[in-house]
């Protein structure tokens, strides 16, 4: 069936070119999103994780700092007391 084959072969070269670009970014991304290390901060960066895990870390240390600062505060004479103790 000689009068197929034209058909079938533009429609062959079509998803074969597609597929010449499709293959390397494919090859590309599972390459970078393996089980590596870098792959993951890839993923987390992509997907906002990275983002969330920042604000989260950040969030425990201030709590620490208010922590220290509150109790600096409470360790501190007051003045007041100091003053009624003079007088």
């Amino acid at each position: 069936m000689p009068f197929l084959e034209g058909a079938i072969g533009e429609n062959y070269e079509k998803k074969m070119s597609s597929l010449y670009f499709i293959m390397p970014m494919m090859i590309f991304g599972s390459v970078v999103f393996a089980g590596c290390d870098s792959g993951e901060k890839a993923r987390d960066e992509l997907t906002g994780n990275r983002a969330v895990k920042q604000y989260h870390q950040s969030t425990k240390n201030i709590e620490k700092i208010v922590d220290r600062q509150t109790e600096k505060h409470k360790s501190m004479p007051d003045d007041e007391t100091q003053d009624s103790k003079s007088e």
